[in-house]
């Protein structure tokens, strides 16, 4: 005897499910960020993450909805489901620390087999995320087993269940994105989204009992709450509507909206990847969007299935209207960017967000919500079917599911690479437009005028295709004299190399630079300095590669080994093909090995031990940014250090406020035992600063190469015949835990990168002008509280070096201090030179006078 649910009962279990979709979207943000941080912060990472999480979701589908028709208390069974989930997770830490434990081992057994090393790492995200994604998977057949009471009502039931997962998943990309990971930390963010997960478990299962205990009451007879014909009939066309197509053409539909809606959640990413800051926020309100727009396109496909009856001509207009929308996404956006012009201007943070919301809604919103009613519409037509709803749903999600694995790593991996970003996503909308077609004319519809509409969608397309003349990179010819070399746009970024006013540039995502042939001075600078600073090394590792530049020029020095890391395999190419003229021989020496992987990664795999770890500039606002400055990282790269070691932390001050640089100099001076300051130039507008970490506590040697060749300038300026910079004049001072402008300064960790959301935050408020980078009054001031001469007298760093050399410290100040003031169009700023050039002339008289003794 089939029962209505109370009404109450429904209501909570449509509560618990939004809740269960927010906590899923939580757990698959956490598993990503984690996944990072074993495997890199690569494509590929991501790629294993979804792959397992997907597959699980698909496995859970296919099992537990073959079996929710036969569930007499569907409601209970979806409580020990999200029981499973809880239980699940709590694997993870286990799975996690064992991994954590065999890397170093793994690594060097699989080093040089990458290949294999990808299979192991994709086994071990199955490992670790399958079994609670499979319990996850089988939520929603019981769910709509559990609402739906009688198969007419499936397709209403059923995309409404749809659409508040969906919206509670959109719930949980901006909790996830936007709230846990910086209020709690990632662990504790994770021990939340499993204590929603224990609660809705022990909540439907307490409901269930409830409802049973009420159904007996009021029928003695009864002895179980079904809620479904366990071999239910299959109902006449007026009782259900009309479904003119088969089974297999409703899971190759459904396969259809799975394999082009994630495939196009790549594709739209990456193509506002072109033009924000690419944060975690962006990428969160992105995603957020999308599942709302998901979300919303269930909610249409509840109405429509309540209100058409013919389906013959409703899906080819579907996903003809699909398809039109999907091919005019990049029209829309390649319009209201002014063709990939960098959106904000000088919005602050929250006016940022607002743009990217905007934006995305206007370009993606509407065809993601029209694509977004196949799969709930789907629902409606299997009402005729021969299997329950609980089955029928999750045959269908099923099919779904595994094709969106399929989609997501065709676009990323395959599409981008072989078709670029605007034709990739104009094969997904040909996709749509072929689907039409076929349904079409395998089940004409009844008004023939709507045959030509499928017809009328591919001509659009092919004249949109024809006439497109949309830029992948955006290039200034009038005033910046850029012309587009090349670009690679594969599945970690879009890289491209440009010639302006005679010199290479490498840009990422459409706006980074990543070095021109216009400034090698200052690249190779970032080698020189920490090389002459250290003495003899052998052995060096670099993270991050650039140009090349940098790194080619550990070449003139007599090292035995090169290894350079960059996590963008089309920077490497870029770099090989256009740059090799700049580098040194960097891609012909033996001694030389360019690695496509994470540095971070490698370094922690790794056994060998370095006598130099140099860091390259890198934007700290990106998203994954932040664990390079993390305490974990700067705690393996120290491990990796030879006695004597240094680590070379290049910053951007041009990029960064003062908060980020407490922070991550604050967290620098946890690792290492002494930190020390070193200007990578004297510029005013684009200062870098390197944080040298000593692995020993060990003064600068009087006998130092660094110093030697500061000699050397010394005298050349005493005696005109040169103005080069005593490399000493570079030494900003040690720093202080004690300073005012650290000791409250916050750690940045893995578990709290706490870098990664205040830079986006910072960025967006320089551009407004509530704060500046520190390069302006307040970075000079914290210098010269480190190089006045009590501060010099008292640095234990100096603590062998003559005096004299203090007051070329304090020239450099005061040339920096002249470049600003230049800048700022002050009259002091000549007498700063003065000073500058004074002292200088004071060291080189004051160490002849003593030679001449």
């Amino acid at each position: 005897m089939t029962r209505e649910p109370r009404a109450r009962s429904v209501l909570v279990a449509t509560i618990l499910f939004f809740v269960s979709g927010s906590a899923a979207l939580v757990y698959e943000v956490l598993w990503m960020k984690e996944l990072s941080l074993l495997f890199g912060n690569s494509a590929q990472a991501a790629a294993a993450t979804l792959a397992a999480f997907f597959s699980g979701i698909a496995a859970g589908n296919a099992y537990w909805g073959r079996r929710a028709t036969r569930l007499r208390r569907p409601l209970w069974a979806y409580g020990l489901l999200e029981l499973g989930v809880t239980c699940s997770a709590v694997f993870y830490f286990g799975i996690f620390l064992v991994y954590d434990s065999l890397y170093q081992t793994l690594f060097g057994m699989l080093e040089g087999t990458p290949f294999a090393f990808t299979v192991i790492k994709f086994a071990l995200a199955f490992v670790m995320f399958f079994p609670a994604a499979f319990f996850m998977g089988g939520t929603l057949p019981v769910m709509t087993q559990f609402l739906v009471q009688q198969k007419k009502t499936l397709g209403k039931r059923a995309s409404l269940v749809y659409a508040i997962n969906t919206l509670g998943a959109a719930s949980g990309a901006m909790i996830a994105g936007f709230v846990l990971p910086q209020t709690l930390g990632f662990r504790n963010s994770y021990l939340a989204a499993m204590g929603a997960t224990f609660m809705v478990a022990v909540i439907a299962i307490v409901v269930d009992g409830r409802l049973l205990s009420s159904i007996r009451s009021e029928d003695p007879f009864s002895a179980t709450p079904a809620v479904a014909d366990a071999a239910p009939t299959v109902p006449g066309d007026g009782e259900l509507g009309k479904n003119p197509y088969s089974p297999r053409a409703l899971m190759a539909l459904a396969a259809l909206s799975g394999f082009a809606a994630l495939g196009l959640q790549v594709l739209w990413i990456r193509m506002f990847a072109q033009v924000l800051h690419n944060s975690t926020y962006s990428y969160a309100a992105i995603l957020s969007i999308f599942l709302l727009a998901l979300a919303l396109g269930g909610a249409l496909a509840r109405a429509c299935a309540s209100r058409i009856r013919d389906a013959s001509w409703f899906l080819p207009v579907l996903l003809t209207a699909t398809g039109i929308l999907v091919a005019g996404s990049p029209l829309l956006f390649n319009a209201l960017t002014n063709g990939g012009t960098y959106i904000g201007g000088d919005a602050n943070f929250t006016g940022y967000m607002r743009q990217i919301v905007w934006m995305t809604m206007v370009v993606i919103g509407l065809p993601v919500a029209i694509l977004g009613i196949l799969l709930p519409y789907l629902f409606k037509l299997a009402e005729s079917g021969i299997y329950g709803p609980g089955e029928t749903v999750g045959r269908l999600v099923t099919a779904n599911t595994v094709a969106a694995i399929i989609g997501s790593v065709m676009a990323g991996f395959v599409l981008l690479g072989s078709f670029g970003l605007w034709a990739s996503i104009h094969l997904m909308a040909g996709l749509y437009l072929a689907a039409a077609i076929w349904l079409a004319l395998e089940k004409p519809p009844q008004r023939k005028s709507l045959a030509f509409v499928p017809v009328i969608g591919v001509l659009l397309l092919i004249a949109q295709i024809g006439t497109n003349r949309i830029p992948v990179v955006r290039i200034d010819r009038i005033t910046k004299d850029e012309t587009l070399l090349r670009v690679w746009q594969g599945a970690d970024a879009t890289v491209a190399v440009v010639r302006q006013a005679g010199h290479l540039r490498t840009k990422l995502n459409n706006w980074y630079t990543l070095g021109s042939t216009g400034d090698t001075t200052t690249q190779e600078a970032q080698t020189h300095l920490p090389v002459l600073l250290h003495g003899a090394p052998e052995r060096v590792f670099y993270l991050g590669l650039g140009t090349g530049i940098t790194a080619g020029a550990a070449l003139d020095y007599n090292v035995d080994e090169v290894v350079v890391t960059e996590i963008a395999g089309s920077v490497i190419q870029a770099s090989r093909e256009y740059f090799s003229d700049y580098t040194n021989g960097l891609y012909d020496d033996p001694r030389v090995r360019v690695l496509a992987e994470d540095g971070r990664t490698v370094l922690r795999g790794g056994r060998a031990g370095y006598d130099l770890i140099i860091s390259d500039l890198f934007v700290p606002w990106k998203a994954g940014t932040g664990t390079l400055y993390s305490v974990e990282h700067y705690q393996t790269s120290i491990e990796r250090l030879r006695p004597g070691g240094l680590y070379a932390q290049w910053l951007p001050l041009y990029q960064l406020t003062q908060d980020e640089l407490a922070i991550i100099a604050r967290t620098m001076l946890e690792v290492f035992p002494t930190v020390t300051m070193w200007r990578g130039n004297f510029w005013a507008d684009r200062p870098v600063l390197a944080l040298i970490g000593h692995r020993d506590s060990t003064p600068l040697a009087t006998n130092a190469p660094l110093m030697q060749a500061s000699r050397m300038a010394l005298r050349e300026h005493s005696e005109g015949q040169g103005d080069t910079v005593p490399l000493i004049a570079h030494y900003a001072g040690q720093l202080q835990a004690e300073s005012s402008l650290l000791k409250q300064a916050p750690l940045n960790t893995d578990n709290r990168p706490i870098i990664e959301y205040v830079a986006p935050i910072n960025h967006r408020r320089e551009r407004a002008g509530e704060t500046e980078w520190f390069t302006d009054e307040s970075m000079l001031a914290f210098v010269a509280s480190h190089v006045g001469q009590a501060q010099l007298s008292g640095d234990t760093y100096l603590a062998e070096l003559d005096v004299t050399w203090y007051s070329v410290i304090q020239a450099g100040y005061y040339l920096h201090t002249s470049h600003l003031l230049r800048r700022q169009n002050s009259e002091e700023a000549g007498e700063a030179r003065r000073l500058f050039r004074n002292l200088l002339q004071q060291a080189a008289l004051a160490f002849q006078n003593r030679a001449a003794n």
